[in-house]
């Protein structure tokens, strides 16, 4: 399963691209966020980065998988319990399960 097949446009590359495009902006969204606040980042951000990773990881196949790839996957999983639920600018302490997924 992949997000892939849920665009309706003509070809698998425009949507790939779309969803490269979409990446690199949440991508400087998620930067900014880690960096000028406190809490790094809302958790939506990173799931949203992580599931799109996901797709072109299925999709890419042999091109993409290597090592790093699946380290990239599950350095965003862990992001995704570390990092605020909703709010940026939380001060809460991380989820105990991300806590434990880190060590």
């Amino acid at each position: 399963p992949t997000l892939l097949w849920l665009g309706d446009t003509p070809s698998v590359d425009a949507m790939g691209e779309a969803m490269c495009s979409a990446g690199a902006v949440l991508s400087v969204t998620a930067a900014s966020l880690a960096l000028f606040t406190r809490g790094g980042g809302s958790s939506i951000v990173w799931m949203s980065l992580w599931g799109m990773y996901l797709s072109l990881f299925h999709v890419g196949q042999v091109f993409l998988s290597f090592q790093w790839d699946i380290l990239l996957l599950e350095v965003g999983f862990v992001c995704i319990w570390l990092s605020p639920k909703l709010r940026p600018t939380s001060r809460d302490p991380p989820h105990p399960a991300g806590l434990w997924l880190l060590r």
